[in-house]
Parts: structure tokens; sequence; C-alpha cells
């Protein structure tokens, strides 16, 4: 992924830069895209986890709301996401994807040449600048999540530190934005969008990996929306699913869409890739159950159809819960979610013991069991 550059117009410029950098404790390289404008020289750092179209596409797109407004042109490298060909007289054939970010935002794409390597010298300054800076110290994070709110974080406290001809950087920023142009009131799908088939088995593939749709989908056409960080599966214009984005040979199964054809097939559950690949607790569960109750498939499939309105998450905890505790039917985990089953013991209310009557209970001799060794030897009661 190469870098691009921005040029001044009217005064103020944008510029979108990615490279690479090693975040540890997961010890990763990590590309970014970084963007400056030229007048006040804000910057701004996101990183990902890939390279592709749609990295670009929301790089771009998160760093003009950081700056909060849009420059005329952005001067950008040949980048094979961004330029299919570099056509003669200097033209470029702009994938469709980048053409809708342009025109979202109504900014004038500018190329740099791809043998002019002086129109780049920004660009390798503005590599450095982010190397040296917002990821210096080198982050130590636990998720991309927290590394880029790092990144926005160190990028908005160099601009109130960092002077340019004397003046703090976020001074001059101020008065830029008075120069860009608004952003759009809609915010851009900053996606791909491809078609796809939902097989029989109630998945979709895109890019190596798959991803569950609900079986009322079963070998229809559907729509796949995919992001950076997700794919959401589209009839229309209407949403049915949304997974994380799965790397190739990955995927992504959601049990509530399964749950409708378990309920049909219930032996299934014995050997569902859905419970296996999904959240471990599910998965233990469900091999303790059979285990305590080796034809219990219809009652165990009724009882993973509680995480429909309760959600995956919840059914996984209330379950663990269930097993710490052998519950292996549908009466104890209704219990226990409303709390009166063997979850921990609730405190007697003394006032409320007051009220209940006292019964009187009259010491008992021993003599007066003597009558049942008499019927254990033959004979009678007296």
């Amino acid at each position: 992924m190469r870098a691009c550059d921005a040029r001044r117009v009217r005064g103020y410029l944008g510029a979108l830069d990615p490279a690479t950098y090693t975040v540890v404790r997961q010890r990763r390289t990590l590309p970014f895209v970084a963007m400056r404008l030229m007048a006040s020289t804000a910057s701004f750092a996101k990183a990902y986890d890939h390279e592709k179209i749609e990295a670009w596409l929301d790089g771009v797109q998160s760093g003009l709301n950081f700056f909060g407004g849009v420059s005329a042109q952005i001067l950008f490298d040949n980048a094979s996401t961004m330029v299919r060909e570099v056509l003669a007289g200097g033209r470029r054939l702009q994938t469709p994807e980048f053409q809708a970010l342009a025109a979202h935002f109504g900014f004038e794409a500018v190329f740099a040449n791809p043998a002019r390597g002086n129109e780049k010298g920004g660009v390798e300054h503005l590599v450095r600048w982010v190397q040296q800076n917002p990821f210096c110290p080198v982050p130590e994070v636990d998720s991309l999540e927290e590394l880029n709110a790092l990144l926005l974080r160190r990028c908005l406290e160099d601009s109130e530190r960092r002077r340019r001809d004397g003046r703090l950087v976020a001074d001059r920023w101020t008065e830029e934005q008075a120069h860009l142009a608004a952003l759009p009131a809609a915010p851009f799908l900053a996606c791909r969008r491809r078609f796809a088939r939902v097989d029989k088995t109630l998945l979709v593939s895109f890019d190596g990996a798959h991803y569950s749709v609900p079986p009322a989908y079963v070998q229809r056409a559907v729509t796949l929306r995919v992001f950076w960080d997700r794919v959401e599966v589209a009839d229309g214009e209407r949403t049915v699913a949304v997974h994380p984005r799965q790397a190739p040979g990955g995927s992504s199964l959601l049990l509530e869409h399964y749950l409708p054809v378990l309920a049909v097939k219930p032996r299934a559950v014995a050997h569902a890739a859905v419970i296996a690949r999904g959240a471990p607790e599910i998965a233990h569960y469900r091999d303790a159950f059979l285990r305590a109750r080796p034809e219990g498939f219809r009652e165990l499939v009724a009882i993973l159809q509680l995480g429909q309105e309760a959600g995956s998450e919840v059914l996984a905890t209330a379950l663990a819960q269930a097993e710490r505790h052998h519950a292996y039917d549908l009466e104890s985990i209704l219990a226990m979610g409303r709390g009166d089953g063997a979850g921990e013991a609730a405190a007697l209310d003394p006032c409320v013991l007051r009220r209940w009557p006292v019964a009187e209970v009259r010491a008992v001799r021993a003599a007066e069991y003597a009558w049942m060794n008499a019927a254990a030897a033959g004979g009678e009661r007296a």
C-alpha cells in the first residue's frame, strides 16, 4: 500500500498516507491511513488490520470527520485500490468505490505522477511524522479499537502542543476550518457491495470467509455490504444479519439463524457446527446435557431457543451457571432466570418470618417407634 501526498489549494490542502508500524503485545505490523491539512499541518492517523479498499474509504471519511470539513483537492498516489489504470495524458481510471467516495464528499482527487518522486516528499515526511509521534512511544494495546482511540488522542494533543510559524497548530486549524467545505449531512457507506446467493447450509461467502443468514433466505440472492471491520447481509435496504469481518478461511455463524432448523431436526444439535464454533460455554453445556440426558434433544433445543430473545451472550452466561449446578432441564433454566432457582440463596426477612404461623412440635419418645421393629420381624402393631 503506497502513500499519497497533498498539495495546496486556495490556501488549504488534504493528504492521505498509509504505512506500517509495530504494535507491542500482539507484535503486529499494521497499515495505517494518515491525513494532513497543509495550512495548519493538523494531522490524523488511523490503523487497520488489512489494506483493502474498505480501509482506504473508511480512513478518508474518518480523517475528514476529524478535520471538520472537506478540502477542495486531495492528492493521492496511484494505489491499485483507487486507480485501476494510468491512462495516456495523465488520466486515471478510478475504481467505482473511490469515485463514489469523491462524489459523496465533493473533493477533486489529484494523483501523483508515477515517475515523479519529488511529488512525494510530503508523503515520506508524513509517514515519518506518524511513526515518530502518534506511534511513539510504541503503543501497548489489547485491541485495534484501543489503538485507534490512542492515536486520535495523540493527534489532538499534538495540535495543542506543536507550533507552526510561531502559532499553535490548533489555532491555525480553527482558522483553516472556515475555508473547508461542510461535511455531508449523511454518512458515506465505506463499503464494497457484492451480490451473493445463500446456500442450503444458510451460508454466504466473501473473500474466502463464510457468514450465516436467516433460514428464510436459503437459496435466495442477497446483497453483502463489506466494511473494513464487518459484513452486513441485506435484502434490498433491509439488513438481515451483521457479522464481524473474518479472514480468509474463517466463518461467523449466528446461533439464532440455525434454531428454526434445529427445532425441526433436533438430533442435529449434537453435532451442529454453529455450536461447536460458537461460545465455548454453550458448547460445554450441550455436551454435558447430552451426557446426562442422551435423548433430550428437543428439550436442549428449547433451552437454546431462549437465546433468541435474550441474546447469545446472555444465554452463554446462563448456561455456564446452569452447568455448575447440573441443571439439565428447561424448567430449572427458567427458574434460575427468575431468580428462584439454583442461584445464591435469598436472605429471609425477619419481618416476614414473624407473620408465619408457629407450629408446636411435641417431643417424641423412642419407645413410640418400637412397633417398627416388631413389624419388621413379622409381628403386628400393638
